[in-house]
């Protein structure tokens, strides 16, 4: 019996991955599974996704079964402050320094170089800047760079998430990420995280993603938690008001790169004409998506480049 050989998501590289659905499963499999996940995650830019940006998330998820009905997934015991905590103590370890609520206002350059950056309080020399903040964020603080390279920057987009937080005294699913497929929800999918990391109460994840622009973004808090309890409403009836505790929100204009077609050859390398100074963000994962496991991969190909 011979196994499945991946794509070459190389050869799909030009292609959207509506077009590469449909080709391979039919215009019924992508209306009914992945049309309406697609508009509300990307809505106007839903056509413009590029085919191994799917790829690669159904690759991710299919190696996460021991069978087809049955899931494993991994989380860091503690949670990724745990993670944050390790790289603090190696950095200072290691002489460095973690210095926070000290946004960096500019990043300095001289004779092609990279001198330093200049925060409110002070300007920290450094023959090196690594900066890995979302990219429409970076371009505004490196006055000096190359046009060309910042353009390339740019042209990246991005979309935001609006993301609710519900704690709960009992279970919505008895699942961790649930689809959703209703005219009533407007959100692609909830992920009830208590069923991944055991949690005192139910923790449930109602991410609202959406392009920057669209009039609901920016709605209050009120409205999107309110939306979001009545979500939980529809998937379990039996859920009741005194069922939730409490509820967080969380706002981020830049949450989700929008991986287009091609989007390989339109993505600049992390290493910038300017000596010394790297720049990369979620977008430099592509043709993976977010992920601890990613960002670990990333970092230590940019450490690696400054020895």
């Amino acid at each position: 019996m011979h196994g499945v050989q991946a794509p070459d998501w190389s050869e799909l590289e030009n292609s959207n991955a509506r077009d590469w659905i449909v080709s391979q499963a039919g215009e019924k499999i992508w209306n009914l599974l992945w049309k309406r996940s697609f508009d509300l995650k990307f809505y106007e830019l839903a056509d413009s996704v590029s085919a191994p940006w799917l790829g690669v998330r159904i690759k991710r998820l299919a190696a996460s079964r021991r069978s087809i009905l049955q899931e494993e997934l991994g989380y860091i015991d503690g949670g990724t402050e745990v993670l944050v905590e390790a790289l603090v103590r190696g950095i200072e370890a290691n002489g460095g320094k973690v210095l926070c609520r000290e946004p960096v206002q500019q990043v300095e350059i001289r004779d092609g170089s990279v001198t330093g950056a200049r925060t409110p309080n002070a300007f920290h020399a450094a023959e090196h800047v690594i900066s890995t903040m979302a990219i429409p964020y970076v371009t505004k603080l490196i006055p000096g760079l190359p046009e060309e390279h910042r353009a390339k920057l740019e042209a990246i987009r991005n979309i935001g998430v609006v993301c609710v937080v519900l704690k709960l005294r009992k279970s919505v699913t008895p699942h961790f990420w649930v689809n959703i497929n209703d005219p009533r929800i407007e959100v692609p999918g909830i992920v009830e995280f208590s069923n991944l990391r055991p949690t005192r109460e139910h923790i449930v994840y109602v991410p609202f993603y959406m392009p920057q622009g669209n009039p609901k973004f920016l709605r209050d808090d009120c409205a999107f938690i309110e939306e979001s309890k009545n979500i939980v409403r529809i998937v379990n009836p039996d859920i009741r008001d005194d069922d939730f505790v409490d509820s967080r929100l969380g706002r981020l204009r830049y949450a989700q790169p929008v991986c287009e077609p091609g989007f390989a050859e339109k993505l600049p390398p992390f290493q910038t004409p300017i000596r010394g100074l790297q720049i990369a963000d979620t977008s430099f994962y592509y043709p993976e998506d977010r992920g601890v496991s990613e960002s670990v991969r990333l970092a230590k190909q940019m450490a690696a480049h400054i020895g």
